[in-house]
């Protein structure tokens, strides 16, 4: 019972963490796009308004009516003139989206309630797919609308917004961009709100979600946005690690008993998101 009242009085915190969400958008807006790249960028991603430095799909948006929409990863949005991009950042909690985003909040949780399933879905990653969708929505659902890109890792906010997508208009294509892979990807399973088309970066990539994640061959695009990272002869850390010092005696111990070829050899790679702070100390 404690453990149930702690993990939902952080649920709450973290949701509140979410209230200072801001959508900043282009100087000027398009009356309809051909396509939309969903993504994840930093600050210094932006240079003169323009995405410079798209380090999950690679591709770079040189027509009127393609544009990026993405999550702001740093903790505060330097607002810019912005061009080709909308960014959906945190701000400063005292501004008039913290109202906006309280509305939300209100209206989220009277929509579990009447759904009857409030304890199952209130969490923090259900409301920030929301409010994402509502800002997606707002800009780009009554635009006309061709393609939608996103470098796909079946993440809440991503099987919400195809779920909404293909409810309200099921002419827009959704294609996801695969170019990362784990030893038991289920995240990417071919379920009713997947993406229409999938792109690969690598062709071994495609035959493992033919043969074990339910896609079929012609769920594949041919071209190509990215290249699979080469990490061969590294250690990759994921994200988030609750304890370092366990994953630091499991490598002495495989060096120890030589259970790995070369270890010696071996560099570390962090996440490319790993906070500051953690880089610091690894």
């Amino acid at each position: 019972y404690q453990d149930f009242v702690y993990n939902y009085i952080k649920e709450i915190l973290l949701i509140f963490s979410l209230m200072s969400y801001k959508l900043y958008s282009p100087i000027n807006k398009q009356n309809e796009y051909d396509n939309v790249y969903i993504t994840w960028i930093k600050n210094n991603d932006i240079s003169n308004g323009f995405l410079i430095n798209d380090r999950y799909i690679n591709h770079r948006n040189n027509k009127n009516k393609d544009v990026f929409f993405s999550i702001n990863l740093d903790k505060k949005f330097k607002k810019k003139n912005l061009k080709n991009i909308f960014v959906l950042s945190k701000s400063s909690i005292f501004k008039i989206n913290t109202i906006i985003n309280l509305f939300y909040l209100i209206k989220f949780v009277c929509i579990l309630i009447i759904k009857k399933n409030f304890f199952y879905s209130i969490n923090v990653y259900s409301f920030f797919s929301y409010i994402f969708y509502l800002n997606f929505e707002k800009i780009f659902i009554k635009k006309k609308l061709k393609r939608i890109y996103m470098p796909y890792e079946g993440q809440p906010f991503q099987n919400y917004l195809i779920e909404k997508i293909k409810y309200q208009n099921k002419n827009i294509q959704i294609i996801g961009i695969v170019n990362s892979f784990q030893p038991f990807p289920i995240h990417l399973y071919n379920q009713k709100y997947s993406p229409d088309k999938i792109i690969c970066c690598h062709r071994s990539i495609k035959e493992h979600m033919i043969k074990n994640l339910n896609w079929k061959k012609n769920n594949f695009e041919k071209i190509r946005f990215t290249k699979l990272n080469n990490f061969k002869g590294k250690i990759l850390l994921p994200f988030s690690v609750k304890s370092y010092d366990k994953i630091f005696n499991i490598l002495y111990n495989l060096h120890k008993n030589k259970k790995v070829k070369g270890m010696n050899s071996l560099d570390l790679k962090l996440h490319p998101n790993t906070p500051e702070n953690l880089q610091q100390k690894n």
